[in-house]
């Protein structure tokens, strides 16, 4: 029974569950950063939420084995590439904010490597340099097969995992439009 709620929290059984229950395992926090940086870098806000939903489960103050910090587990040396790439100075990886805007920039920054969610998502987790390798090994492969043919599970399965919660928020965010919209017109 344990096993069950575990699989539940942590997004791996998700057969049979409701909105309601949808929307707590996956929230929308800091929806108001989510909503400037993906304007600004132009990133689905979608994208940023299944990244940090993945990286940290929420936990602004996570510092992984590899040193990544915060809620887009953000690496200090990458943190110094995007401060000198978008002059943000003074930044605090623990405050959200700073480590959303930073994390989302990096999405984008990706996209000149690839147009690809699954590869951008290769590169978020093992870096460029790997996934264009891996990408120029297995470029004849179709893209949902070479994904598969990457040599390092924990990538796989996190470009798996990503996109999971990618539709998840998807989903989501287009709910709650609707549910606004739909509350607008009823206050006209």
């Amino acid at each position: 029974m344990a096993g069950e709620y575990a699989s539940l929290l942590y997004g791996e059984n998700l057969v049979g569950i409701d909105i309601a229950t949808l929307q707590m395992l996956f929230p929308l926090h800091y929806k108001d950063f989510f909503i400037k940086y993906s304007a600004e870098y132009n990133i689905d806000p979608s994208l940023s939420y299944a990244v940090m939903r993945e990286e940290s489960r929420y936990n602004k103050n996570i510092v992984s084995f590899a040193n990544a910090v915060g809620l887009m587990q953000i690496m200090p040396s990458t943190a110094k590439f995007i401060s000198g790439k978008t002059g943000i100075k003074n930044y605090d990886l623990t405050n959200p904010e700073d480590n959303i805007r930073m994390g989302t920039y990096y999405l984008q920054f990706l996209t000149r490597y690839f147009t690809e969610s699954e590869l951008i998502l290769s590169c978020y987790n093992a870096g460029p340099g790997r996934t264009i390798r891996w990408h120029n090994i297995y470029r004849n492969y179709p893209n949902k097969i070479m994904y598969e043919l990457i040599p390092i599970e924990e990538t796989r399965h996190y470009i798996r995992k990503v996109t999971r919660s990618y539709y998840i928020y998807k989903f989501l965010i287009k709910n709650e439009e609707n549910i606004n919209k739909t509350i607008a017109s009823l206050k006209k």
